[in-house]
């Protein structure tokens, strides 16, 4: 089970390292906070399944919709619910490498979690042909954690 959420974790995430490197840097007439906060509210109200249902395909296809909610039940019983969020910065890259042709957004919020304390939430967007903005990614980082991988301890109770 462990290595199930490992590989989900791994996956759903975006690599920041990408981002990193030159490519083309382009400001977009939208951005995807709006929807990314109405996404967020799903996952702070439990609603995983539509939660999956409403992100973009390299979340979906990273794994199934019951891998998801199981994997959100345990994160969000380790991490606690979120207590305050807050936007912290803006990410965007246009075809980066190693990475499907299009364009993307990571967002960070500060978040302070109720079990964990303050962490760094990722949310990683996709824009869609249709120009609107889906989740591709989530991930939260613990404050003082080194490795990127939160739910390393989920089975550490």
């Amino acid at each position: 089970m462990k290595t199930t959420i490992l590989t989900i974790c791994t996956l759903v995430c975006l690599n920041f390292s990408a981002f990193a490197e030159p490519q083309a840097m382009v400001k977009p007439g939208t951005d995807g906070r709006a929807v990314a906060m109405k996404w967020l509210a799903l996952i702070d109200a439990g609603d995983y399944g539509k939660s999956w249902d409403l992100a973009a395909e390299p979340l979906q296809s990273s794994v199934t919709r019951a891998g998801w909610i199981l994997g959100m039940h345990r994160a969000r019983r380790f991490y606690g619910k979120v207590l305050s969020r807050k936007f912290k910065d803006r990410i965007y890259a246009a075809n980066p490498p190693g990475f499907v042709p299009g364009e993307y957004e990571i967002l960070q919020f500060k978040v302070r979690l109720a079990n964990s304390g303050q962490a760094t939430e990722v949310v990683s967007m996709e824009l869609q042909s249709n120009g609107k903005w889906l989740v591709a990614g989530y991930h939260i980082a613990l404050k003082n954690q080194i490795r990127v991988r939160p739910l390393d301890f989920l089975d550490h109770r």
